[in-house]
C-alpha cells in the first residue's frame, strides 16, 4: 500500500475543493436549503465574572486562528468550491434577562434554545457560526453557540474549548498565549485528501467495502409508532437514561477477557437488541470514527469525522461471546479500512434509492470517552448545558458517554417514526440485556429476555387482570327484559314521530315470539328480516330471539339475484317483511313463508298464538347471521352466538359511556355487522334508540334530526359521516353540538376530513376507531382519540 503523502499548506488563491464529506453535506444542503438537520448547537453557562471584552477577543481570536470557520461555499463551473474571508469582527449579540423573574428567564432562554436549534444557515453566505450571550446578572450568562457541520464536529468542540480557556486567559492577564502556529488549515486537507484517496489507494479499500456490505439487507426494520413517511424526516427527540458503576466494571472486565474494547462490547450488545427487536440476524448499524490519523489534524477546526458501516451476522445461534468475537474481527477489520469517506462508500455500494431512509444505514451507534465538563478560568467557571435535541439524522442514535460513576446513555430518535414511552421501553430493555450478558455470557443470545421484570408484571398481571362479572347466563334478550322492568315506561324506541316505550316494545316482541314458536320456529332456526328502518325492525329483531331463533337481516336495497342467494343460502323458511316490500321479494322462492308486519311491528289478523314455550338457556346459541360482503367470490354467513354478543355489549356500554341518558342514532344497514351492538346497546342500558325512518341518506337531514334528538352517539363507515360535516357550513357544526362519540370503522380514516369539525368549538365529541371482523362479534380492536393531535 502505497504511503501516504505529507499534509503540507497550499495556496488559498485558487479554487479549493471540498472534502468528500464536505460535498456530501453540500449535495444535502441543495436539497433543502438552510435545513437545522445539520447543525451543532452548543451552550456554554459562565458562572462568575465574565470579563466581555476579553471573552469577544477570544472568539475572534479563534476566528482568526482557523480559516474554516471563516469559510462559505459556491460552485464554480459546476463543481463545489470552498471560499475563505478575511478576518472579520464577529458579531457577539447580548441578550439581557437580568430584568425578569427566574420563571421568565428559563421560559426565555427556552425559546431561544429551541429557536437557535431549529435555525439554519445560507452555505452561500455566512458566517457558518452563530453567537450569542445571554445575561441573568452580572455572575451569571449564557455563551450560545451554534456551528453548520460542514465546518464543525465533536473534536472540534474540545479543540474550541481549549483555545477559548487560552485566549481568554491571555486576554484577562495580558499574557501571550501559548497556541503552536497551526501547520495547515481544513482547505489543504481536503485538497490532499483528494489527491491522495483516488486510482488504486481508493480501489484497493472500496473493494473491502464493496464486499462486505454486498447483499446486505437494505434497511434495518424496527417496529415504529407511527407509519414511515415517503421523504425523510428528521425531526427528532432524545432520551435519557444511566448504566450503573456495578454494570460498567463488568463490562470493562468483560471486555478484557474477550481481548476487545469497552466499544466493541457494547456495539455487540446493542447489535443482539437490535436483532431482537427487529427479528433480522444479518444487521448493519453506523459508527462515526475521528477520521485524524495524523498529528496534523489533531488541533484543527473542521469536519473530519466520517462513519464505518459495521455489518454483523448473528446467525447460527450464537452465544454473547461467539457475537462479540464477530462484531471484534468485523470492528479491526473496518479500521484498516477506514479512510474511505463513507459518501465513497455510499457511491461504491449503491444501495437501492429510498428516500425515506438513510442509505445503507438507519441506527447509529457511538461511544464518547469523557471529557472534563468545568473549565477553571479567572474568576469564572465555564461548563457545558445540555440542549435539548430536536433533530434526529438517523431513525435512532445510541450515544453512551463514560463518566466516573458508570455510564451515561442517550437515545436520540426520529420522533416522527416513535413516541417516547417506546423509546424509553427500549432503554429499559437494554439495561436489562445487559445484566442479563454479564451474567451468562455464554447464554445464546436468542435466548435472552427483553422483558423487564416491570413489564413482567405488568403483562402477566395488569394486563391480565381481565375479570368483569357479566350477567350468569343472560342471552341479549333477557338482559333486555330485565331493563323492561327497571325501566318499563322510558322511550325505548323512535322512528319518524312514533315511540315506543320499554313496556309496549316487550309486549309487541313477546306477541311475535308467540307467534313465530306456533309457525314452528326452534331453536336456531334462521329466519330472514326483510324490514325498512321502523319500529317493526326492534320488534322483529326482539320477537325473533325471544322465539330462540336466528335472526338473519337483509338489506331493503340488496339486488334481486344477490337477495334470492342469500335467503336460499341461510336455509330459512320464514321471512319478516312489510307489505310495501312484498313486490320486490322473488316470489317463486320455495318452501319460504312471508309474515308481514306493519311499520309499529304489530302482527295483521292472525289470531292468537298462546304462550312462550318454557325458556332455556341460550348463552351458546346463535343469535344473528351476517353475509359478508362476498368481494373474494360468494357472500359467507358469519354467526354470532348471544354470549360474544353480550361480551360486546357489556364492554361497548361501558368504554362509550352509555346509560339512561344516552340517544343513539342508526344509520347503518341493518345488515352491517357494526348495526347489531348499536341496536342493542341503548336497549339494554334504558337508553334510547333512534332510527332514521328510510334508506335514504340525507346528511342535512340527518344533521337537524341530531340537533332535534339531542343525540349522544352515532357508528358508521368515516365514508358515511364525512358528508355529514362536509356538506354543512362552520356554523352549521352547533347542530353535531350533542354528539359526545363518534365511533368510525370499517374503513381507514382521513383525519384531513375531519380536521376542521376536529378543531372547532362546536365539536364536543370523542373520534373513536374500531376494528374487526364480524367472526370476531364485530369489534378485535379500539382506540378513542382523546384530540385531533393524540391522532397524529
Amino acid at each position: 500500500v502505497p504511503a501516504q503523502p505529507p499534509l503540507q499548506p497550499v495556496s488559498h488563491d485558487q479554487p479549493l475543493l471540498l472534502s468528500y464529506a464536505q460535498q456530501r453535506l453540500w449535495f444535502l444542503d441543495q436539497l433543502d436549503p438552510a435545513s437545522a438537520a445539520y447543525t451543532i448547537p452548543l451552550a456554554l453557562r459562565i458562572s462568575g465574572p465574565l470579563a466581555l471584552d476579553a471573552l469577544r477577543q477570544s472568539m475572534q481570536a479563534i476566528v482568526e486562528r482557523h480559516a474554516i470557520l471563516r469559510t462559505t461555499f459556491g460552485e464554480r463551473d459546476g463543481q463545489a468550491v470552498q471560499h475563505i474571508a478575511a478576518p472579520l469582527a464577529l458579531d457577539l449579540p447580548i441578550v439581557d434577562l437580568s430584568h425578569l423573574s427566574a420563571e421568565a428567564q428559563q421560559q426565555q432562554e427556552q425559546d431561544v434554545l429551541k429557536t437557535e436549534a431549529q435555525t439554519g444557515f445560507d452555505l452561500t453566505r455566512g458566517p457558518l457560526l452563530r453567537l450569542r450571550l445571554l445575561r441573568y446578572g452580572d455572575q451569571d450568562h449564557l455563551l450560545l453557540l451554534n456551528f453548520h457541520h460542514i465546518i464543525f464536529d465533536g473534536w472540534s468542540y474540545q479543540v474550541f474549548l481549549k483555545e477559548l480557556s487560552a485566549f481568554y486567559q491571555s486576554f484577562v492577564s495580558g499574557s501571550l498565549v501559548r497556541l503552536p502556529a497551526l501547520p495547515i488549515q481544513y482547505a489543504d486537507y481536503a485538497l490532499w485528501q483528494r489527491s491522495w484517496l483516488q486510482g488504486e489507494v481508493l480501489e484497493r479499500q472500496l473493494a473491502y467495502w464493496k464486499q462486505q456490505l454486498a447483499g446486505a439487507p437494505a434497511a434495518l426494520e424496527l417496529p415504529t409508532d407511527h407509519p414511515r413517511p415517503p421523504i425523510q424526516t428528521f425531526q427528532g427527540a432524545t432520551y435519557q437514561f444511566a448504566l450503573s458503576q456495578q454494570q460498567y466494571e463488568g463490562l470493562k472486565r468483560l471486555s478484557r477477557e474477550e481481548g476487545s474494547t469497552l466499544f466493541m462490547t457494547l456495539l455487540a450488545s446493542f447489535q443482539v437488541l437490535l436483532s431482537r427487536y427487529s427479528g433480522q440476524e444479518d444487521l448493519v448499524v453506523g459508527t462515526p470514527i475521528a477520521n485524524r490519523n495524523q498529528l496534523e489534524l489533531e488541533p484543527l477546526i473542521g469536519f473530519f469525522v466520517n462513519t464505518l458501516v459495521l455489518r454483523t451476522d448473528l446467525r447460527g445461534r450464537p452465544t454473547f461471546r461467539e457475537v462479540l468475537r464477530r462484531v471484534r474481527k468485523v470492528a479491526l477489520e473496518a479500521y484498516s479500512h477506514q479512510d474511505v469517506p463513507f459518501e465513497q462508500i455510499v457511491e461504491a455500494v449503491q444501495p437501492a434509492r429510498d428516500l425515506s431512509r438513510s442509505p445503507l444505514f438507519q441506527v447509529l451507534f457511538s461511544l464518547q470517552h469523557a471529557e472534563p465538563e468545568i473549565l477553571a478560568l479567572p474568576d469564572i467557571q465555564i461548563h457545558s448545558q445540555g440542549m435539548e435535541t430536536t433533530v434526529a439524522k438517523f431513525d435512532l442514535t445510541l450515544f453512551l458517554h463514560e463518566q466516573p460513576d458508570g455510564l451515561q446513555g442517550e437515545l436520540e430518535y426520529n420522533c416522527v417514526l416513535f413516541e417516547e414511552q417506546t423509546i424509553a421501553a427500549m432503554a429499559a430493555c437494554y439495561r436489562s440485556l445487559l445484566e442479563q450478558i454479564l451474567t451468562n455470557p455464554d447464554q445464546p443470545v436468542s435466548t435472552f429476555s427483553l422483558v423487564t421484570e416491570q413489564e413482567r408484571r405488568v403483562q402477566l398481571g395488569a394486563w391480565n387482570a381481565t375479570r368483569v362479572d357479566y350477567p350468569p347466563t343472560s342471552s341479549i334478550h333477557r338482559l333486555f327484559e330485565e331493563q323492561v322492568t327497571r325501566t318499563p315506561d322510558a322511550v325505548a324506541v323512535y322512528c319518524d314521530q312514533e315511540a315506543l316505550t320499554y313496556r309496549e316494545l316487550n309486549a309487541r316482541a313477546d306477541h311475535l315470539a308467540q307467534m313465530l314458536q306456533h309457525l314452528g320456529v326452534t331453536a336456531e332456526l334462521p329466519v330472514g328480516l326483510f324490514l325498512k328502518p321502523s319500529l317493526a325492525l326492534v320488534v322483529a329483531i326482539l320477537g325473533v330471539l325471544k322465539s330462540e331463533g336466528v335472526y338473519v337481516p337483509v338489506n331493503t336495497n340488496t339486488p334481486p339475484e344477490r337477495l334470492r342467494f342469500l335467503l336460499e343460502s341461510a336455509q330459512t323458511s320464514l321471512v319478516l317483511t312489510q307489505t310495501s316490500l312484498l313486490p320486490v321479494l322473488p316470489s317463486d322462492l320455495q318452501g319460504i313463508h312471508f309474515l308481514t308486519l306493519d311499520d309499529r311491528g304489530e302482527l295483521g289478523a292472525l289470531g292468537e298464538a298462546g304462550e312462550l314455550s318454557p325458556r332455556r338457556d341460550m348463552m351458546d346459541h346463535l343469535a344473528y347471521m351476517i353475509y359478508t360482503s362476498g368481494s373474494t367470490g360468494l357472500p359467507k354467513a358469519a354467526g354470532v352466538f348471544h354470549r360474544g354478543e353480550v361480551n360486546l355489549l357489556q364492554w361497548y356500554r361501558e368504554v362509550f359511556a352509555i346509560d339512561a341518558q344516552a340517544h343513539i342514532l342508526l344509520i347503518s344497514s341493518i345488515s352491517f355487522d357494526l348495526t347489531q351492538k348499536n341496536l342493542f346497546a341503548p336497549l339494554l342500558a334504558g337508553a334510547t334508540l333512534h332510527l332514521v325512518p328510510d334508506n335514504y341518506y340525507d346528511p342535512q337531514r340527518l344533521a337537524q334530526q341530531i340537533d332535534e334528538q339531542q343525540i349522544t352517539l352515532i357508528n358508521c363507515t368515516p365514508s358515511t359521516f364525512y358528508p355529514l360535516v362536509e356538506s354543512l357550513q362552520p356554523q352549521e357544526w352547533e347542530h353535531l353540538t350533542s354528539l359526545r362519540y363518534v365511533i368510525l370503522g370499517g374503513e381507514p380514516i382521513a383525519l384531513s376530513r375531519l380536521s376542521p369539525w376536529l378543531r372547532s368549538p362546536h365539536c364536543r365529541a370523542k373520534v373513536a376507531n374500531t376494528y374487526g371482523p364480524t367472526e370476531c362479534t364485530d369489534i378485535a380492536l379500539s382506540f378513542v382519540l382523546a384530540s385531533e393531535e393524540e391522532y397524529q
